[in-house]
């Protein structure tokens, strides 16, 4: 029985550092996943732009030619719509994303696509009567810094720049706001590339994830299983637990019996004793009574009559004494054999009732030997 249950915990045991070893490969794909999109990150140089607010005058707002307002116009709706599409992809993906390395990537790009909105709400520039100004070197940093793109274009910019004051009456302000509307669609593209390939990365992602999550299920499975068996065991270990006890029951009382059978055997076994001496005693007074009887056939006949039917009486009490000596002795033998019988065979409650009416026959017939052995 032990080694069974030990064979059984053993197995259980290995299941469950199965499960804790799945589990930490669960653990690990997880962030393998989160780890491959900060890694496409570290790669297109994304980084997190906080919201630069700067302080714009209420009178300089309000004054401006029309022109400028137009074009001022112009770019914001290209920014907000440009700004509108990304959102509008993101929120889609939101929908079909659950899990929170999904909602990680979601938040960033967001904050990408915020990020550069407010760079070119920045960038928009006013005529010099009491109007906003920015330095060129910080636009100029802001928007080279981020992409190797941008600066390309500002050269081809200034190349462009006096062909164009020959050939139209443009001021430089406004062909510097065409330049940075330039740069700012540049920079729409990568953003763009950056976000259709997080998409992918997404798409992978959430790919993988369902897989880990069927092999989660089918883990949970296995593990609901494991824990049916591990209860029908511990059920099937309280079943032998009480069969043990029972058994250890039969055998306290087993003993008991065994211990009352050997205080019989004893009890016995000094009657025997007791009759003996007896038969001792006998035969001592049988050659008194010899000697006596010989005297007597000496001195006078009628007492060797007397004494001779003494004799005949006594000899046949002794007989009978021997033949219950013997039978005696051959019950003792009987109640031996059975003993060691009982006791090789462990003692079941049957064999017991047996043994015990056993004992009372042979109580009964030592009580009839007895009676009728004095009787006679």
């Amino acid at each position: 029985m032990d080694a069974v249950l030990l064979e059984r915990e053993r197995v259980l045991f290995r299941l469950n550092e199965e499960i804790n070893a799945k589990s930490r490969g669960l653990f690990e794909l997880n962030e393998n996943a989160t780890w491959m999109t900060t890694k496409r990150r570290m790669k297109n140089n994304i980084r997190k732009l906080a919201n630069p607010q700067q302080q714009v005058d209420d009178s300089g707002s309000n004054s401006g030619d029309s022109s400028n307002n137009k074009e001022n116009d112009c770019d914001q709706l290209t920014t907000a719509t440009a700004a509108s599409d990304t959102e509008t992809e993101f929120n889609e993906l939101s929908q079909c994303t659950t899990n929170e390395d999904t909602k990680s990537l979601l938040e960033s790009e967001k904050e990408t696509s915020i990020s550069t909105v407010d760079t070119k709400v920045d960038l928009q520039l006013v005529k010099p009567g009491g109007e906003k100004k920015i330095n060129n070197k910080a636009v100029a940093k802001q928007a080279g810094g981020n992409n190797p793109g941008a600066k390309n274009v500002n050269k081809n910019m200034a190349d462009v720049v006096p062909k164009v004051l020959e050939k139209k009456n443009i001021s430089s302000e406004g062909l510097i706001k065409c330049s940075k509307v330039a740069i700012i669609q540049t920079e729409l593209e990568t953003v763009q590339k950056q976000n259709e390939a997080n998409v992918k990365d997404l798409n992978l992602a959430l790919d993988r994830l369902k897989q880990l999550e069927s092999f989660k299920e089918q883990l949970l499975t296995k593990n609901a299983a494991l824990e049916r068996t591990v209860k029908k065991f511990e059920e099937r270990n309280l079943e032998l637990d009480k069969m043990v006890k029972e058994r250890e029951v039969q055998i306290t009382n087993g003993a008991k019996e065994l211990s009352a059978a050997r205080t019989e055997i004893r009890c016995v076994t000094q009657n025997n004793q007791n009759l003996e001496k007896r038969l001792f005693k006998l035969q001592e007074d049988v050659d008194g009574l010899k000697v006596k009887l010989t005297i007597a056939n000496d001195a006078e006949k009628e007492t060797r009559d007397a004494a001779r039917q003494e004799r005949l009486t006594y000899e046949k009490q002794i007989k009978q004494l021997r033949k219950q000596r013997g039978e005696v002795l051959a019950d003792y033998k009987k109640l031996l054999l059975v003993v060691d019988q009982m006791k090789k065979q462990n003692i079941h409650a049957d064999q017991t009732r047996l043994i015990s009416d056993f004992e009372r026959d042979y109580f009964k017939h030592l009580d009839d030997a007895s009676t009728s052995s004095l009787s006679q």
